[in-house]
């Protein structure tokens, strides 16, 4: 999960993460949905994590140089979809991922 992001609701990406009403802190949990159709496909939790809080439990797991990576869509999703269809999830993606290596 992207710990820079708060709710994330645009139905047209068909992913929904939902936290409650305030800023979120260290093992909050949020909910998140995936839709098919518009309609629920499934829900499930998952709980929030700085980006300190990951950054440390790699370097105490023993990993090093840590990257976080943006997502990217592929050349067939910018393909299937408009001009800017993307823009909104690229903005503030719900999701983000990490690269290390072991020390």
């Amino acid at each position: 999960p992207n710990p820079g992001a708060g709710n994330f609701i645009d139905p047209k990406y068909e992913i929904v993460v939902e936290f409650s009403d305030h800023q979120p802190q260290d093992g909050d949990r949020r909910t998140v949905s995936y839709l098919r159709n518009g309609k629920p496909l499934c829900s499930f939790h998952s709980y929030h994590w700085s980006r300190s809080t990951y950054e440390e439990a790699f370097k105490q797991a023993g990993f090093k140089d840590l990257t976080w990576l943006q997502p990217v869509v592929s050349s067939e999703g910018l393909e299937k979809f408009e001009h800017g269809f993307w823009n909104e999830f690229l903005n503030t993606p719900p999701v983000f991922g990490l690269t290390a290596s072991r020390e």
